[in-house]
């Protein structure tokens, strides 16, 4: 076999990883809605002419900054704990989607590759590894070299996959799904050894360090639901050692991924959603979840409109996208209801062979996701006795793994069609074509409320006109595929259906790719040793809002202040802020996000480390005279700053992730205005205990002090290693038999 045909996955899976970032790679721009935020002010950039995406935005907000501090950690060689410039200080590892523990994380640390392009590459890396780990899970459950190429092009090419590079922790955690799937599935091929069980453990790792849990639980279920698919049928020699495989997999991926996984749970049990589920959480659970109308979108990215080009005004003064159910249901987002498969998938979906008990794992896969998509009572099971399960986002999340599973079952089609092409095969067009003229018929089941039912109807009329030219180009190079298929040469026909395929990937993205990109916001060169309040009273979900340093953003600036906005918040820090405000922190579109809010009382705001106060508008409480910026003004508070003793202001000498290192007098009470979170070291020992902030006694000859984050449970409990070790030694001395 010619050496570029025996890789042709392998070529083609980083040829569709590299065509989405592209323009990015060549523009020195990076992965993000930096162009949405830099609108706001301090930057007061020009308005973009892409519409708003709010959850696009959380690119730059939250996925942005977190990187950055996890490079720069990792730079110095040291653990990201901590997050010195939010919330008045907040842990970082702990927060999951930071993914401090990830391998490639430290990697492009350590390599001190800049951010923005780090960030790049690793979305480059990551579709790669999506579309490779499927080819893997196809060719496990017995799909041929085409069948591969139809799966891999399926699902490393979808619009889920694409519509969330921009969050990448979620790409980060799902591309390593199909390759536990194809590891379980391999299991009773494999020989009883060392090698078979790491293939399992390694993704069962990365699935937990890459950092979304609720992706990482979704995957954790399929890979489980693979293991029990490979298990069946075992004779009762093999059985138990498979199951000390699973068992010995398990283990050591949990073992790897413990330090970070330990951290979030023990940080979690003070998070500002735990809570115990009730009835009408559970309601407002499931109301998110995907609708009927999203059906309509399974044969086009965009049949639904697209969320990159404006549409009309949805009321006045609010022009919003294409996307017409971002307006129609609250909350809704394009990639939240990506469900995307295409003519590709769609046309040789229905044409596995369905008696075949290799199709039964990939149709349970769908079948299962489609239910809790789409809000089933299977939902309440989770919902009620899955512990963390209520604090979660949407159920219809979970649709990556229908998507998922189609792309498997439609690579087992493709086999069958190539092994067997028969006239029946053109029913897979028909289906297409079907779900195309079913889509006014499904749009129709949305009745608008508080959107004028005339703006629905032209952006849906926009949608469908948009979406079905893409699916009838897709048509089209599908067609050629079923004509290639019939030819009688063997060679012509699996060489000419691979290529068309290829185009099929490559068109597919250049169609409709979603990713946004941007210029990063600029940073400064040295941290700011000051904590400042920025007032800001609302956020939206439809249009940016008039903020002033959106959160989280100064960090970028590395510029602690004490709002701030996390996956992750302790329940104390909210309080905190609560009473400060006088009011709820957060905005009704955000309950992660905590403002300070121009209802805030400037002696708690200056009690909790504040010397200057930021705004879009002048502040009714405070009296001072203001300086004018651009867009907003700058009042200055008196107050203790960030470091004092006994209640005289002391300059910090160096504030970065690794801790704070202060000059300070001899003897006296010092506080540290940096929240009492987790565990901290320093040379004054341990702080106060129950106090809000870090509180130390100062000895007399003490004339510098170093405090630093100790993290979370970040240790590896002997507990953890004495098993591992046995199966690594019983696996290490085992003959490496092959199965019966």
């Amino acid at each position: 076999m010619p050496p570029i045909r025996k890789h042709w996955n392998l070529i083609l899976c980083i040829l569709l990883g590299f065509i989405p970032i592209a323009p990015a790679l060549f523009s020195g721009n990076t992965i993000g809605a930096f162009d949405q935020i830099r609108q706001m002010a301090p930057w007061n950039g020009e308005k973009p002419s892409v519409p708003w995406d709010v959850l696009q935005a959380d690119s730059v907000l939250q996925f942005y900054v977190w990187r950055d501090l996890v490079f720069q950690s990792w730079g110095r060689f040291e653990v990201p704990v901590w997050n010195p410039y939010e919330l008045g200080g907040t842990p970082l590892l702990a927060n999951s989607q930071s993914g401090g523990l990830y391998p490639f994380h430290i990697l492009v640390g350590i390599l001190k590759i800049p951010t923005g392009l780090a960030i790049v590459l690793l979305a480059w890396l990551h579709l790669s590894l999506a579309a490779l780990g499927t080819a893997k899970a196809a060719k496990a459950l017995g799909a041929n070299e085409f069948g591969q190429t139809v799966s891999a092009v399926g699902f490393g090419t979808s619009a889920f996959m694409l519509a969330w590079t921009a969050l990448p922790s979620v790409i980060t955690t799902v591309c390593w799904i199909p390759w536990g799937i194809a590891a379980a599935l391999s299991l009773p091929k494999d020989r009883f050894e060392m090698a078979a069980v790491l293939r399992l453990a390694a993704p069962i790792a990365l699935v937990l360090l890459a950092g979304h849990l609720q992706f990482a639980a979704y995957g954790l279920g399929a890979i489980g639901l693979a293991i029990v698919a490979s298990l069946f049928g075992q004779s009762p020699s093999t059985l138990g050692m498979r199951t000390v495989m699973i068992l010995a997999a398990v283990l050591i991926g949990n073992v790897v991924a413990g330090p970070q996984i330990r951290t979030v749970l023990d940080y979690s049990q003070f998070s500002h959603r735990r809570g115990i589920p009730t009835a009408e959480g559970y309601e407002a659970y499931v109301s998110s979840s995907l609708k009927p109308f999203h059906l309509t979108a399974l044969s086009s990215p965009t049949m639904l409109g697209n969320p990159r080009v404006a549409g009309p005004e949805a009321a006045p003064g609010i022009k919003v996208s294409e996307y017409w159910p971002a307006i129609a249901v609250r909350g809704a987002n394009y990639a939240e209801g990506a469900l995307t498969l295409g003519p590709l998938i769609l046309a040789f979906l229905f044409l596995a062979n369905w008696r075949a008990k290799r199709t039964w794992f990939a149709a349970a896969l769908c079948v299962g996701a489609s239910l809790i998509a789409f809000g089933s009572p299977l939902n309440a099971v989770l919902y009620f006795n899955v512990p963390g399960w209520s604090a979660t986002g949407s159920p219809g999340r979970v649709i990556v793994l229908f998507v998922l599973g189609a792309s498997l079952l439609a690579g087992l089609g493709a086999s069958n069609t190539v092994q067997n092409f028969t006239k029946k095969s053109w029913i897979g067009l028909g289906v297409v074509l079907l779900s195309i003229l079913l889509v006014p018929v499904l749009n129709g089941t949305f009745t608008p409320s508080t959107v004028p039912a005339e703006v629905i109807s032209q952006l849906a009329a926009a949608g469908f006109i948009s979406g079905a030219t893409t699916a009838l180009i897709g048509i089209l190079l599908v067609v050629g595929c079923f004509v290639f298929l019939q030819m009688p040469d063997e060679k012509k026909k699996t060489h000419g259906a691979l290529g068309l395929v290829t185009v099929f990937g490559i068109a597919w993205i250049l169609s409709f790719n979603p990713i946004m990109f941007g210029k990063p916001l600029e940073a400064k060169a040295e941290p700011a040793k000051t904590r400042i309040a920025v007032v800001n009273n609302d956020w939206d979900l439809l249009t940016a809002a008039p903020a002033v340093l959106p959160p989280n953003t100064a960090t970028m600036l590395r510029q602690p202040e004490l709002g701030g906005y996390d996956s992750l918040l302790h329940r104390d820090t909210v309080a905190m802020l609560n009473d400060i405000n006088g009011q709820d922190s957060p905005p009704p579109a955000n309950g992660n996000m905590m403002f300070i809010k121009d209802s805030f009382d400037p002696k708690k705001a200056a009690d909790a480390g504040v010397t200057e106060v930021w705004s879009r508008n002048p502040v009714a409480s405070l009296t001072s005279d203001p300086v004018q910026r651009d867009g907003y003004f700058v009042y200055q508070l008196s107050g203790p700053g960030l470091v004092d003793v006994d209640g005289k202001p002391v300059e910090i000498a160096e504030l970065s992730p690794s801790g704070i290192r202060i000059v300070a007098p001899p003897g006296g009470k010092l506080t540290v205005r940096f929240r009492n979170i987790g565990q901290w070291t320093s040379n004054l020992g341990e702080p106060r205990k129950d106090t809000r902030w870090l509180e130390y006694d100062l000895e007399p000859n003490t004339p510098e002090v170093y405090i630093r984050p100790k993290g979370l449970g970040i240790e590896v409990s002997f507990n953890d290693l004495f098993p591992l070790l046995f199966f690594v030694i019983f696996f290490w001395r085992s003959p490496g038999a092959k199965p019966e």
